[in-house]
């Protein structure tokens, strides 16, 4: 997903675009994207929760982020 931070569908102009209060990621996998999403965070101040059924070391460490483990379909109808 990091490839389409910029390019490609450009995550990172439709989330400055909408402004969203909140970002879901779905699957972190080795951070590079949640890394992405943090530094985006400081400018447009959402919320951000990080779902993944494989949260290892490799998770990226911060105050703002909340991180839950396991899979989506049965997460996220408990989600707010």
């Amino acid at each position: 997903m990091h490839t389409h931070w910029d390019r490609y569908m450009n995550v990172k102009l439709l989330l400055m675009e909408k402004k969203p209060s909140c970002v879901l990621e779905l699957g972190a996998l080795n951070g590079d994207n949640t890394k992405n999403l943090i530094g985006l965070q400081e400018v447009l101040d959402y919320s951000l929760i990080v779902l993944s059924d494989d949260l290892g070391s490799d998770q990226v460490s911060s105050e703002r982020v909340k991180y839950l483990k396991g899979v989506s379909y049965k997460i996220i109808p408990s989600l707010e």
